[in-house]
């Protein structure tokens, strides 16, 4: 995966209220091209996860299956997306 100009102001916007947490310019910055070299290198750390999975290992194309299941382009054969997700996440934190 590449990194694309236009991903740099959604990117910027979505970082934002994270920028008081981090006390200096530098930090901030330091933060902020972590994130964006993580996005980046999706592609390569999710072959490296495949790889590790027996089953994600033997399939055709793992790395691809997850990077889709990532975001979001898997949710044609079910519903595994934010709100399903975060909705299971604060039932159980509730029973908790």
């Amino acid at each position: 995966m590449e990194w694309k100009t236009t991903w740099n102001d959604p990117l910027m916007r979505y970082l934002a209220p994270y920028h008081d947490l981090s006390g200096d310019k530098r930090t901030r910055t330091t933060f902020d091209e972590t994130i964006r070299g993580i996005m980046g290198a999706g592609n390569l750390i999710c072959q490296q996860i495949a790889v590790h999975s027996p089953v994600l290992d033997k399939a055709k194309k793992g790395g691809q299956r997850i990077i889709r299941l990532a975001s979001g382009e898997s949710t044609q054969r079910s519903a595994l997306d934010a709100k399903h997700l975060t909705k299971q996440l604060r039932e159980a934190a509730s029973e908790y």
